[in-house]
């Protein structure tokens, strides 16, 4: 671990509550999810899968096989 970060963490250990630990730590998950998604839909094979998704999606559409409508 870099020493600033690991300075932040003893600090936050000091200095915040527990409740706000607890919403620190979730965020700092919420950004690593977002960064995992991130490089996953930017890998080759993520860009492959969402190119033949948008593929057969305009397939079904142009078929006329949708439904106006929500998500049910």
């Amino acid at each position: 671990m870099v020493d600033e970060l690991l300075r932040a963490f003893e600090q936050a250990q000091q200095q915040l509550s527990g409740d706000a630990q607890r919403q620190l730590a979730a965020q700092i998950e919420a950004w690593l999810d977002e960064q995992e998604w991130d490089a996953i839909v930017s890998s080759p094979e993520g860009q492959e899968t969402l190119e033949r998704l948008a593929a057969e999606a305009h397939a079904e559409i142009a078929r006329g096989d949708v439904d106006d409508g929500g998500w049910e």
